[in-house]
């Protein structure tokens, strides 16, 4: 029986490179016209059942101009489904490979998870990546890890943790994303644009390289070794793993959900930080403003009182006002001259007073301050 499956093995293989070995002859003769004559205008349209199908897309649609990435025509709402954008047949999607029709293959392995489900509503669903899928040069494979084709991707590419979404480009670019900051619709967009830019020039060797062990591998039933380093696999190794996953993946969202609370608490402490110094520039401005109200500043022979007020640095500042003038333009003055101190009081040590609300409307001579009189600056915060 091995002998016989060995030998279907060796036809199959053998038989893709026949038809590699014929496309690559088949390609000098493009510029021929033969293949022009059939343009994407005379193509034949498919209906909304073929348009799903990975055999119209592969054998049928020959477009000679490839567009832009980015102007990519949307799916029409009425004949596809985000669904429709995979297909779940390895073999053709890998001869589609074989005959240069594509650049990049995805292949997305999913399980009954929640991670699962967050991958079909928050990327797969977007638009801008349902174009990229949808392009002539990406081909897109979707499966439950239960699925039997499943089981060769998972053991090519040794995939453990679900989902899981594969991608394919160049000679040897593989690309595997697991974690759920790779799983979003913009990293996967991302991803595939890059591959497509890249080009396919390498797919086709590779893409036969593929066909031969997914036929050998289908040959055999799809058996696969549970247990890599042998011994079956009971239930709960089975659940051991799922659990493993299951942890993995809630480690991973407790973790970007800690990021990005820090995140907004940095932006909140810099909004914060910002509304404090706007506020304390316009408090600064609207003391400064107040200069144009002070009285001419007179001398000791017209009678004026001098005024000394000892700064929290020691500095000192000295000014006479009339006795007329009130206790509320001496506390501007202080004001004005030190801008940045903004919540103090006026104190006097002989005697002892501390300048309140009260006193700020009486004149410097009703407050027995004429004809001198020296205070000191107490700054005030939260606590006073």
């Amino acid at each position: 029986q091995s002998t016989g499956v060995g030998a279907a093995a060796a036809a199959s293989a053998a038989a893709i490179v026949r038809e590699t070995q014929a496309i690559h002859r088949s390609s000098t003769q493009a510029a021929s016209g033969v293949a022009q004559s059939a343009s994407l205008r005379d193509t034949k349209q498919p209906t909304a059942a073929e348009a799903t199908s990975l055999s119209w897309t592969t054998w049928n649609v020959r477009p000679e101009v490839t567009e832009n990435l980015r102007n990519a025509p949307a799916p029409p709402a009425a004949s596809f489904s985000w669904a429709s954008a995979f297909s779940a047949d390895t073999e053709a999607a890998l001869r589609r490979l074989v005959r240069g029709k594509a650049d990049v293959m995805l292949v997305a392995v999913e399980a009954n998870n929640a991670a699962s489900l967050s991958l079909i509503r928050n990327a797969w669903r977007q638009l801008t990546l349902q174009q990229l899928l949808r392009h002539e040069g990406c081909v897109a494979l979707r499966f439950e890890e239960t699925h039997p084709e499943a089981h060769f991707w998972k053991r090519e590419y040794a995939l453990s943790t679900m989902p899981t979404v594969l991608l394919l480009h160049g000679e040897r670019g593989t690309t595997i994303l697991r974690q759920p900051t790779q799983l979003t619709a913009n990293a996967i967009c991302s991803r595939v644009r890059n591959g497509l830019e890249e080009g396919g020039a390498h797919m086709c060797k590779r893409g036969a390289a593929l066909l031969v062990r997914f036929l050998s591998m289908r040959t055999n039933g799809f058996e696969v070794e549970s247990r890599p380093f042998g011994g079956a696999a009971t239930q709960s190794d089975r659940e051991r793993v799922m659990a493993e996953q299951e942890a993995e993946y809630a480690a991973s969202l407790l973790a970007d959900e800690a990021a990005s609370a820090a995140e907004q608490a940095s932006q909140l402490a810099t909004e914060c930080e910002e509304r404090k110094q706007r506020e304390l520039a316009d408090r600064r401005q609207k003391r400064l403003a107040k200069a144009a109200f002070l009285p001419a500043e007179g001398d000791a022979a017209d009678g004026s009182t001098q005024v000394v007020v000892r700064l929290p640095n020691g500095r000192r500042l000295w000014r006479r006002f009339p006795p007329s003038s009130q206790l509320q333009l001496v506390v501007d003055w202080v004001a004005i001259s030190e801008p940045d101190i903004f919540d103090f009081q006026l104190v006097s040590n002989f005697p002892r007073v501390v300048v309140g609300a009260e006193q700020l409307k009486s004149t410097l001579l009703e407050l027995e301050m004429h004809p001198s009189t020296s205070l000191f600056v107490k700054e005030l915060d939260d606590t006073d």
